[in-house]
């Protein structure tokens, strides 16, 4: 029985892909080295969310910008906007435990556990980014993989956790908007539904070409990995770094000066991150406030980088730091990256 309801699983991944590429309008003849195991994750979906469903709402990160029962009901009416029922521990945040992040490291870990854990919620989402995820990684590391996968939901220092529970426990998960971020802009929930509640089986970006190798007409099928620029490179030399062997990195960032992005990528690149990447993809990459007459050097950090790698180099606007643009991002599902004149990137959600 266990051997049939794999098999359907699989079979069921790959008539969802198949419809993926007829819907886009996709010719069969466009369609190269589509096979499953070439290319294409072999990672756990999570359960599409229903009506009702909890959502365990966690702070792994820096403190929510309000700590007061105002604040965490306007959290719950933002989730309940959307027929999500927010689960908030009351001691999720505690001022003064540490000096850089929302509570105890310790804390911090025995939330995020008990969230990925219990049985009662359906996924687990970050209400910031900020500074500590990579701390309470290490606690991850000692307790059992759970049975089922959650929905991890979150971005920016998130990055951590999705680099965690991608390459330890081989789920799939979002890279979407921290709660904070909606409660500024309740709009950004409206990509993002479709996606949770199974409505929408893929989504597509229209990404813009940065090197020769992305205007050469091609089809590339592999998962994606990464997010945040300052946590991929944090991952180098962990037990959880950054996989991205036969895998598009996408990557964004905020607030750091061009040659402190030239320098990141830099030190990916002699690491051999991008040796055996298919292709990179890079978010908004936000600059800091400048003083007068200071240039912003960023751009020309990621364009000069772009004519360096033989592998194809994108850039998608549309995901990142800027509160009015942050398209939620399937990390570690099937997607399908067609090239040339109008590129076009086109991926499964990671649910079923």
């Amino acid at each position: 029985m266990k051997m049939v309801n794999k098999w359907r699983k699989m079979v069921n991944k790959w008539s969802l892909w198949l419809a993926c590429i007829y819907l886009s309008g996709c010719a069969a003849g466009d369609v190269v080295d589509v096979e499953m195991g070439n290319g294409m994750n072999e990672n756990k979906s999570w359960a599409f969310l229903k009506p009702g469903d909890v959502v365990d709402v966690v702070a792994p990160a820096s403190a929510g910008l309000d700590n007061s029962d105002e604040y965490y009901q306007r959290v719950k009416h933002c989730l309940a906007s959307i027929g999500l029922v927010a689960r908030i521990p009351t001691d999720m945040i505690v001022i003064g435990k540490d000096p850089f992040s929302a509570n105890s490291t310790r804390s911090r870990a025995k939330h995020l556990i008990k969230a990925l854990t219990n049985k009662e919620s359906k996924a687990v989402w970050a209400i910031r980014g900020g500074y500590g995820s990579a701390k309470i990684i290490p606690f991850l590391g000692n307790i059992p993989q759970p049975q089922k996968p959650k929905l991890l939901l979150g971005f920016s220092d998130i990055t951590a956790l999705h680099l965690f529970v991608e390459n330890k426990w081989g789920w799939s998960s979002i890279h979407a908007p921290v709660i904070s971020q909606l409660l500024v802009n309740p709009k950004l929930l409206d990509e993002l539904k479709p996606i949770v509640f199974g409505e929408k089986l893929s989504v597509e970006y229209r990404p813009i070409a940065l090197n020769k190798s992305a205007r050469k007409a091609q089809v590339l099928n592999a998962s994606i990995t990464g997010g945040n620029l300052s946590l991929v490179q944090t991952s180098l030399a962990t037990a959880w770094q950054i996989d991205a062997k036969d895998k598009i990195i996408f990557l964004e960032e905020v607030g750091e000066k061009g040659y402190r992005i030239d320098r990141m990528l830099n030190q990916l690149l002699q690491a051999g991150v991008f040796a055996s990447a298919k292709a990179v993809v890079f978010g908004g990459i936000t600059p800091p406030s400048l003083k007068e007459g200071e240039q912003d050097l960023t751009g020309a950090a990621v364009k000069n980088f772009a004519k360096q790698l033989a592998i194809p180099v994108l850039f998608l606007p549309t995901i990142g730091h800027d509160i009015e643009n942050n398209s939620p991002l399937p990390l570690g599902s099937s997607c399908r990256l067609s090239l040339g004149k109008k590129p076009k990137l086109i991926c499964l959600t990671g649910g079923e």
